[in-house]
């Protein structure tokens, strides 16, 4: 178990290592894209489940379903986000607003990583009988990570 808690935590300071290198902007679309993919798929991915259920097993296609249109939306706002990240990238090259933009970056990237991590934990909860969410829910660190996305998702919805 301390291995799995380890490796969540090395994921989340992944997320929050990214944000400082790519700038608050860009990291902010993620985060962004990441909350409405996840609202969006949450409530269109049983449509796209039934089309799925004929060529995989129902919990399977409710997770492909999920996470395709997860992908596509986040996707698509990152890239407006990135858009934006491009026309302001003269002002980030100052340096105090270069190191704003990292440390935003990281804050930013920390969310992200709860929303992702928090994301995964949820379908995988919801999707029931799938093989490793009881070790899942024996992680204190995605436990934690759950509340906080729970927070934050529910006051969205």
């Amino acid at each position: 178990m301390l291995i799995l808690e380890i490796l969540v935590l090395i994921v989340l300071i992944a997320f929050i290592a990214n944000g400082y290198r790519s700038g608050a902007i860009e990291t902010l679309g993620r985060v962004v894209g990441a909350v409405v993919g996840f609202i969006v798929a949450r409530a269109y991915s049983g449509a796209l489940s039934y089309v799925l259920a004929s060529f995989l097993p129902e919990q399977w296609a409710d997770i492909a379903a999920f996470i395709a249109i997860f992908f596509l939306v986040d996707q698509a706002i990152g890239m407006l986000f990135r858009l934006a990240e491009r026309v302001l990238k003269i002002l980030t090259r100052l340096p105090i607003l270069k190191q704003l933009n990292e440390y935003l970056g990281a804050i930013f990237g920390f969310f992200e990583g709860v929303v992702i991590i928090g994301g995964i934990s949820w379908v995988l909860k919801q999707s029931g009988g799938i093989e490793g969410t009881q070790v899942l829910n024996q992680l204190r660190v995605v436990d934690y990570i759950d509340t906080v996305f729970e927070k934050v998702i529910v006051k969205l919805l």
